[in-house]
């Protein structure tokens, strides 16, 4: 039962939301710079597609961004190998 109830809802969550993911898949597709960036409490871009939440007055924000990063944590191609 467990299962159904996390599949319905996964698949509500992706029907609400799908505008969003598929700008998200677009942008990223050719930029693999891009990484989530908390930004803290922020009013959300009325131009630009995102995943709100209500605060307790009902004004609605975001907590991430889709930025450029410089992704330098990530091991680049060759590094940490021993060869």
């Amino acid at each position: 039962m467990f299962m159904i109830i996390s599949i319905v809802s996964n698949f509500i969550f992706y029907m609400d939301n799908k505008p969003f993911i598929d700008e998200v898949t677009k942008q990223t597709s050719g930029n693999p710079d891009l990484e989530w960036t908390y930004v803290e409490k922020q009013k959300p871009n009325p131009n630009a597609k995102a995943i709100t939440l209500p605060d307790f007055d009902g004004n609605r924000f975001i907590l991430f961004r889709l930025k450029e990063g410089d992704r330098s944590y990530h091991l680049k191609e060759g590094e940490g190998s021993e060869d």
